[in-house]
């Protein structure tokens, strides 16, 4: 219900934009899978992220065709992906206790609260998907922990969920190879410190194997190298002044995102009050530092580098949502067992919630047709490309038009090029505070927000 109103609406962070015009063409066949470009004229050749996230997108769009809603509905199903291994972990990990089930809610509640948690599923993020992979990583590694024995089988397929998720975005996937070196740290009586070791090695060693028998291809490797040396040397780059910050901003963002939760759980802690059953919640166990470990060791590696953008956390921010909401669940048990719910005020409940959500879905539907952000500038490039046409080439005369939402709204919706080379183009188009002085264009009347159309007069039409 927090992310409808996004879905049923248009606007989508330039990377989103970027990520979902690179799958669509894919998902046509105009990219292979190791030859990615965002268009013929800029980013030919797209090195910005690994390609497990797009070809996953491209199956998306193979399926449901070019809609504007495509990249919502792989947003929801990874949503309900996220939503499902939270409690799958949850489950386990408070298995024979009243929290199991009860409260299986409450980390979904907290992940909820997240502002980035849930806008990088609004704008089209890696993380989301690197996020579903390490849950499911986690989900399957520590279940086969339990008995102190290492299982294989869990182990291998661990790996495997953690080489995809590493092979979404690069080494910020790898986090969860921790797993059993959590545990062992938090639980050092359920396994051996030489099992421990052993299992972290295995979970380690099969995404190195997988990448290496990838790197025997030579499109993979070339690929590859070209994407090292463009991201990942580059990001620890201080010349590089994408998204620079202080390498502390994350430590300060990670700590602000999670505000809510921690409003959530003083009002719980407010509410409990007594110094006796504090002292009975004081013994709910350590499963609160299992996953807060899982969730530090995906974001303080982060603040090595360069970038230090807020949407990197979120990949582990569940794991927070999973610990911040341990720590919390026993409180809020120990709350419900002080308050007396009549069957009359239960039902009154789920009245409140059925209105909430017919109300929830009836505001969403009211943003069909509008924008969640950059309004006038996605306007301009439906103008255009209604005119234009689909597949055609223009110039700009503008720096920068080539990196902004326009150019990869314009690629998304309707696969037109812009090149910053205007030799021999039909069409111009400049900022709408430029004036093109050549007697062979002609201003376009096409009442645009921020941008003008010129057209040649005397040039052989495109195509």
């Amino acid at each position: 219900m927090i992310l409808l109103p996004d879905y049923l609406s248009e606007g989508v962070f330039c990377d989103g934009l970027n990520y979902s015009a690179v799958a669509q063409d894919l998902a046509r066949g105009e990219n292979g899978f190791w030859s990615l470009q965002l268009s013929e004229t800029y980013n030919a050749k797209f090195l910005d992220q690994l390609p497990m996230f797009i070809w996953v997108q491209s199956l998306f769009f193979r399926v449901f065709g070019d809609s504007l809603y495509t990249e919502g509905i792989m947003a929801s199903c990874l949503v309900i992906l996220n939503v499902l291994l939270m409690r799958r972990l949850w489950k386990h990990f408070f298995s024979g206790s009243r929290i199991a089930d009860k409260y299986a809610w409450m980390p979904v509640l907290f992940w909820a609260c997240i502002p980035e948690a849930m806008w990088v599923y609004s704008n089209n993020m890696i993380e989301m998907l690197m996020g579903v992979f390490a849950l499911a990583a986690v989900a399957v590694i520590a279940p086969s922990l339990r008995e102190g024995n290492l299982k294989i089988a869990p182990l291998v397929l661990g790996g495997v969920l953690i080489w995809c998720a590493a092979f979404c975005k690069g080494p910020q996937g790898v986090f969860p190879i921790i797993t059993i070196a959590a545990y062992y740290i938090v639980w050092p009586e359920r396994i051996s410190f030489g099992k421990a070791v052993l299992g972290s090695l295995i979970i380690t060693a099969i995404p190195v194997a997988i990448t290496a028998v990838v790197l025997l291809f030579e499109p993979a490797r070339d690929y590859t190298n070209s994407w090292f040396g463009y991201r990942v040397v580059h990001s620890f780059s201080e010349t590089n002044t994408r998204g620079l910050q202080p390498h502390y901003n994350l430590a300060w963002r990670l700590f602000s995102e999670l505000i809510p939760c921690y409003i959530l759980m003083t009002l719980l802690a407010v509410s409990v009050g007594v110094r006796k059953q504090w002292r009975q919640i004081n013994s709910r166990g350590r499963n609160h530092w299992f996953f807060l470990l899982i969730g530090l060791s995906g974001s303080l590696p982060l603040l090595l580098t360069s970038e230090q953008r807020g949407f990197y956390l979120g990949t582990s921010l569940s794991f927070f949502a999973l610990g911040l909401a341990s720590w919390s669940a026993p409180m809020f048990l120990v709350l419900c067992g002080n308050v007396k719910i009549s069957a009359r005020a239960a039902n009154m409940w789920k009245v409140g919630a059925l209105i909430a959500v017919i109300g929830a879905v009836s505001f969403a539907s009211t943003r069909l047709g509008t924008y969640s952000r950059d309004e006038k500038v996605f306007a301009d490039s439906h103008l255009l490309g209604t005119y234009l046409g689909r597949g055609t080439m223009a110039g700009v005369v503008f720096k920068g038009s080539r990196e902004d939402s326009f150019q990869a709204h314009i690629a998304r919706y309707y696969d037109i090029d812009l090149d910053l080379v205007i030799e021999d183009k039909e069409y111009i188009i400049t900022p709408i505070s430029y004036t093109l002085y050549d007697d062979a264009y002609e201003l376009v009347d096409l009442k645009m927000n921020k941008h003008r159309l010129y057209h040649c007069i005397g040039c052989r039409p495109q195509g």
